[in-house]
């Protein structure tokens, strides 16, 4: 994997593409180098408030840096027709909320630097209610504007915070192009990136379309390739799912864009004359997630087609759930986020709503009259979820066994032991709540009245992955004293595979029983029984020694 450093010079003109950006390599992992307390502060405060190393970007800096054009060589030989291209204008609609200055800055840079003038209509940045004065703090950045650029620019601050579908029906409704292409603030757009977009909306105004997105590491910040082909599915938790093209769904000319069966709301275009015709975001949902789902499903339910342009490519800054504040905050803009996705299941999903696994079910009364969008999708005649799972995602399961468990895991391993992991002294069980992506676990009194089964519900498998729900591992680290948490499972993940160990004979116990040995990061987990905070004890990485406190077996259920 490559790594690029940044330019020092200042982006002057967008028709200059990549000639003020150094392609000068650097490490990045030196950028990250904690230098005294002040710097570990401020690390530490940046993921808090933005879930990605705040520090590194800092340094990296606002302009444009030099990025590897990830697109095929085929996508590199494309020539597209201009005199067609002029004729449309694109407005770029970013909506933000207390972002990171250095990445918002580097958002709008990358869009001046690798986007032609001559289909740019404007950069719309609405500023969704943040506290942050980040309006103030772009204009300090225009002195390193041309002109041409500051005009292309407008900006506009929502006196409440309003969340991404009411924000963006907001701009939308301002902008001047015929396409619109709503961006997250946290990107950077590679070389070519436009053309391919606008093409497919010209073809069929009622196409919505995304690049294929690489991934900016929230760590590291390395621009990292996607992986080609993929698309957008989803799983019975309303959770989006990356999922491969097979042979047949791959494209064989390498470059055609190609149908997916929804699309997260990163980097998308379509035709702001046919989103109006839909109606928009539905804005009743607030703060984010599940409404970009739901303008999935409407899209192809109701005469659309969604589209991934591969000859497109966007980074995306790629964390696991959206950053607020406090704990007491980010809970509810998870419960939120909940509501939204019930809104949109019971819009669409009819009879197949009962295979959705609803966290919460008692926050269905808080969804919000629903009789507006009914009536939408009774003016825009649109289909039944039946005919989608026919034709647009027949590779949806929908048996109800596979509510139960994954009898085999994506990675062909199957599984070992279903059940909880219990401490073998003590009444204790490891614990952590579903649906929540990089969550910490901890350890609990086994089966308590107030739980839930799955909440201690955890699969081993023949990859020595320790899995909680459907798509979610047990993932060590290499610290003393560390918590482990779950993330999205990856095979390839030494820090997702675990060994049960016999202490006695130092080696692999053969029941599902003793010392549980991270592989990567030669530690085994332990409780601290010592203390309690909130009726929950930690869960932490130690020298695997302890018998009383570290050995752990598989209660079957």
């Amino acid at each position: 994997m490559e790594t690029y450093m940044v330019s020092s010079d200042n982006i002057s003109d967008s028709d200059q593409v990549d000639a003020e950006v150094s392609s000068t390599k650097l490490d990045l992992n030196l950028m990250g180098l904690i230098m005294d307390e002040r710097e570990l502060v401020e690390q530490q405060i940046g993921y808090r408030e933005h879930l990605f190393n705040s520090l590194i970007s800092d340094r990296i800096g606002h302009h444009a840096r030099s990025v590897p054009d990830t697109r095929e060589e085929i996508c590199k030989q494309v020539k597209y027709d201009e005199d067609e291209l002029l004729r449309w204008k694109v407005s770029i609609i970013i909506t933000h909320y207390n972002e990171l200055e250095s990445v918002l800055m580097r958002t709008i840079h990358s869009i001046l630097a690798r986007t032609p003038d001559q289909y740019l209509q404007e950069i719309l940045l609405i500023d969704d209610g943040s506290t942050n004065n980040m309006n103030n703090r772009i204009i300090l950045n225009w002195r390193n504007m041309t002109a041409l650029n500051k005009s292309k620019i407008n900006m506009e601050k929502l006196t409440n915070h309003s969340g991404v579908a009411k924000s963006r029906v907001y701009a939308a409704n301002k902008a001047k192009g015929d396409i619109i292409v709503f961006m997250d603030s946290h990107c950077e757009v590679n070389v070519g990136w436009l053309e391919p977009l606008m093409v497919e909306v010209i073809k069929d105004e009622q196409v919505v379309v995304s690049p294929l997105t690489d991934t900016i590491d929230p760590d590291t910040f390395e621009y990292v390739k996607a992986q080609q082909f993929i698309r957008y599915g989803f799983d019975w938790k309303l959770n989006y799912v990356k999922e491969l093209l097979s042979a047949q769904q791959t494209p064989q000319n390498g470059m055609d864009a190609y149908p997916t069966p929804v699309l997260p709301g990163n980097i998308i275009a379509q035709s702001r004359a046919n989103f109006i015709r839909m109606g928009g975001y539905d804005v009743i949902m607030q703060g984010w997630s599940g409404e970009s789902l739901e303008y999935s499903w409407r899209t192809w339910l109701c005469g659309g087609r969604l589209l991934i342009a591969p000859c497109a490519r966007v980074a995306h800054v790629q964390r696991s759930t959206r950053p607020y504040g406090g704990s007491r905050e980010s809970l509810v803009v998870d419960l939120q986020s909940q509501v939204n996705k019930m809104r949109a299941g019971h819009l669409w999903l009819e009879k197949y709503r009962h295979f959705v696994r609803w966290q919460q079910p008692k926050l269905m009364q808080k969804m919000g009259n629903l009789s507006e969008m009914f009536r939408l999708r009774q003016r825009l005649n649109c289909k039944s979820f039946s005919w989608y799972l026919a034709e647009v995602y027949p590779e949806l399961e929908i048996s109800l066994q596979s509510r139960r468990k994954p009898a085999i895991d994506e990675d062909n391993s199957k599984t070992l032991s279903l059940g909880n992991i219990k401490l073998s002294n003590i009444h204790i069980c490891l614990m952590s709540y579903p649906d929540h992506s990089s969550s910490l676990v901890f350890a609990q009194p086994c089966n308590t009245s107030h739980m839930t089964t799955s909440q201690q519900t955890w699969w081993y498998t023949s990859n020595r992955n320790i899995r909680f729900g459907d798509n979610l591992c047990l993932n060590g680290i290499a610290r003393l004293n560390a918590s482990p948490s779950l993330v999205k499972c990856d095979p390839q993940n030494g820090m997702q595979r675990w060994i049960f160990i016999d202490q006695r004979q130092q080696q692999e116990s053969p029941t599902q029983e003793g010392f549980l040995y991270n592989l990567a990061s030669g530690l085994c987990l332990a409780v601290n029984i010592s203390t309690k905070d909130d009726q929950k004890y930690q869960v932490l990485l130690r020298l695997c020694k302890n018998p009383t406190i570290q050995t752990f077996y598989f209660a079957t259920t």
